[in-house]
């Protein structure tokens, strides 16, 4: 159960992955039921990618896969998760 503030859409919360279901409504907020669904029928259609270091290259930094040696210091400032740098 979640309880979500205004401006809210059941609609957009609901895809292959997740189903919303209203419970409650008041004036300020709304109570919705999430059911996830974390295997879906959508996986199979999802195929290997042999080049996927050659046609993900120009991604951006933040989402582009990393080196398997890469790793990084987290530290937590005014209640904010950030990376440090690099070890």
């Amino acid at each position: 159960m979640l309880e979500l503030a205004r401006p809210y859409n059941i609609a957009d919360m609901t895809d292959d992955y997740q189903e919303a279901r209203l419970i409650s409504e008041d004036s300020n907020s709304i109570t919705v039921e999430v059911t996830y669904y974390p295997i879906n029928n959508h996986a199979d259609s999802i195929g290997e990618n042999a080049n996927w270091k050659r046609d993900y290259a120009g991604m951006p930094y933040t989402v582009r896969p990393h080196n398997i040696s890469d790793t990084y210091v987290w530290t937590v400032k005014d209640g904010v998760t950030v990376r440090a740098g690099a070890n």
